[in-house]
């Protein structure tokens, strides 16, 4: 519950981050003003049409500098790259699908993130088809001749046509590749959100929803009492799960306290100082230094929050035997319970009550005077005096005004003295009531034993897990319709697995850069990892939709022509990138996984493109000079 309260911040700072490196792309003659020229108009559109949210330019400016490059080419047209831009345009927008539809906190974190990129792409998409290419013959002129080649293309044909040749060497560099990513992804740690302690478990339970309030709640006392006699248990809170996150959704299902997730944290060593903060900034409230003490101590019983839709429920709720609330967490309070018949006949409304008890014992400001000597006006003050309104006798004799005589409210209903909870919450749209306590730490191993100390009507919740495979199936869903796009654009199904073999190239970077940062796989470098495949596909679509012939030479030809368009994409990127990394490396954002995944892909993913495709398209459809 704290992590989810942490980093459900706002996605602003990573969008509206990049700005400066997609502006200075310098081509042969003068194609960089094209750039230049083009890069407010967009800012414009950008920060009209999406309120602001302009920050995945390093993404789509690939498909400006893609169609630059190749009109800059001698006989270049746009014509020639079109379906390798739609095809990319299309594969972005399929990719990032999956999270803009799955219910729950990925939505919720990325919609406005994921509509921006979507809407981008789109926008971009037709501009760089018409827009560009008419600029570009307005200030610039296409190259007579082709260039002389250069040392580092001539060294990329070398390394390329070495590799053709010794494919025992290719296969088991792959090999050695495949097995680094293993690995490196067994070695993360996984979580749904980046926590400052990943060594955290969490058990998460439901009780079943054609329960009622009270059974809810007796369920979950003698749940908890169970696990903390049995167990040693570090902490336990209460939360509400529902599968419908929205609010609409919550309102149409009728939801109440029917789904309650109670929640068992445990942590394979307990550091005070961590312990201490995690309780003041996760818990949902403050506690004094005198309550850590106790709590440290293990002079409690439970650490739970109790939440609900009905804020009556929480106020009378009473703990029962062994419980304890928390300290000065209850107040006494007079209830006027009216009597509708007595109310009736007495020809007096709700708000006559209301108007009346508010003047006698809040007070109405009359008007202001000025005193002598005072500058200044003071307020007049009318309320009754204290011993009019001091005990509950006196607030009985109020008298309240009808259009004949005057009532006494006693004579309208009666005044009850009562106990409530003093402090109440709001949190995920529910009232939350605090309860306190702790327990030693939890070993890893005997969390097997919590689901046999579970009572019969308690069930291990999966709404977490639930979540997560729905998201999964239908990224599965996106990359099988992807497949069919490449097929249907290459048309060729061999080409189009060629295509996704580009996809886990840049794993190994991303998921290195992540363990050297001392990262995780959360949600927020899922979705890196999203971004990072977009753009290290499209060069891969690239590269594919030039080759011409399968034979070497041409494929090389046609490589050496790539080289630049992917490079300056990468570049760009990663200089985008480096300001956010360092801003949310020295603030300690959880969202740092998300930048550092998409930078650790992209250097070794656009290498690796642009050197294995061209070597696997050799190999896989061989026709050699």
């Amino acid at each position: 519950m704290g992590t989810g309260s942490r980093n459900s911040r706002s996605l602003c700072t990573l969008q509206n981050s990049v700005h400066s490196p997609d502006h200075i792309l310098e081509y042969s003659g003068h194609t960089g003003l094209c750039i230049f020229f083009y890069a407010p108009t967009q800012d414009f559109a950008e920060h009209t049409l999406f309120n602001g949210h302009g920050g995945q330019r390093r993404t789509h400016c690939r498909q400006h500098i893609v169609v630059l490059e190749e009109i800059n080419q001698p006989e270049g047209k746009v014509t020639t790259i079109l379906r390798a831009l739609l095809t990319s345009a299309l594969t972005t927008i399929i990719v990032f699908l999956p999270p803009l539809f799955v219910p729950g906190i990925t939505s919720v974190l990325f919609h406005d993130l994921i509509v921006t990129i979507l809407l981008t792409v789109i926008l971009t998409l037709p501009v760089s088809l018409s827009f560009t290419p008419a600029c570009f013959s307005l200030l610039c002129e296409p190259q007579k001749k082709e260039k002389c080649k250069t040392e580092d293309q001539r060294v990329y044909k070398k390394i390329i046509t070495l590799a053709v040749k010794k494919t025992g060497l290719l296969w088991i560099f792959i090999c050695l590749l495949i097995v680094i990513t293993v690995l490196l992804f067994h070695s993360l740690p996984l979580e749904i959100l980046p926590d400052e302690n990943s060594e955290k478990g969490i058990l998460s339970m439901t009780l079943d929803r054609d329960m009622d309030f009270e059974t809810v709640q007796k369920a979950a006392q003698e749940k908890i009492r169970t696990l903390m006699t049995n167990h040693r248990i570090k902490q336990l809170y209460l939360e509400s799960g529902f599968d419908v996150d929205r609010l609409k959704g919550r309102s149409e299902a009728g939801r109440s306290l029917h789904d309650l997730n109670i929640h068992i944290q445990f942590d394979s060593e307990v550091d005070e100082r961590g312990f201490k903060k995690s309780l003041s900034s996760g818990e949902y409230y403050q506690a004094e230094q005198s309550m850590f003490e106790s709590l440290l101590r293990g002079d409690m019983d439970i650490d739970s929050l109790l939440l609900c839709q009905e804020r009556e429920l929480l106020e009378d709720y009473t703990l029962e035997e062994g419980f304890e609330d928390r300290k000065n967490s209850h107040l006494t309070v007079f209830q006027f319970m009216a009597d509708e018949e007595s109310l009736n006949a007495s020809g007096l409304a709700g708000m006559d009550l209301l108007k009346t008890l508010s003047a006698d014992i809040q007070g109405s400001i009359a008007g202001e005077i000025r005193l002598s000597n005072d500058h200044e006006k003071t307020p007049v003050l009318l309320r009754a005096s204290t011993e009019y309104r001091s005990t509950r006798d006196d607030l009985a004799q109020i008298g309240i005004k009808n259009e004949t005589s005057r009532i006494r409210l006693e004579q309208l209903g009666k005044i009850v003295q009562k106990t409530n909870s003093a402090e109440l919450y709001r949190l995920n749209r529910l009232y939350m009531r605090p309860i306190l306590a702790i327990q030693p730490g939890l070993d890893e191993t005997e969390m097997k034993g919590l689901k046999d100390a579970l009572p019969t009507d308690i069930k291990m919740n999966e709404t977490i897990h639930r979540e997560e495979g729905q998201l999964m199936r239908l990224y599965l869903f996106a990359l099988v319709l992807m497949f069919l796009v490449l097929g249907i654009q290459s048309g060729s199904i061999p080409k189009a697995l060629l295509l996704f073999c580009s996809i886990p190239l840049s794993l190994p970077g991303s998921f290195g850069i992540l363990k050297l940062f001392n990262q995780s796989l959360n949600l927020y470098s899922f979705m890196g990892l999203l971004i990072l495949q977009g753009t290290i596909v499209n060069g891969a679509i690239l590269l594919v939709s030039s080759y011409k012939s399968e034979s070497l030479a041409p494929v090389l030809t046609s490589s050496v022509k790539r080289i630049r368009p992917i490079s300056a994409t990468a570049l760009t990127t990663i200089a985008a990138l480096v300001p956010i990394i360092i801003t949310s490396f020295k603030s300690g954002d959880s969202q740092l996984s998300m930048p550092l995944a998409v930078l650790g892909g992209m250097i070794p993913g656009a290498v690796l493109t642009m050197f294995l495709i061209p070597v696997l398209y050799i190999r896989c459809f061989k026709k050699h000079d």
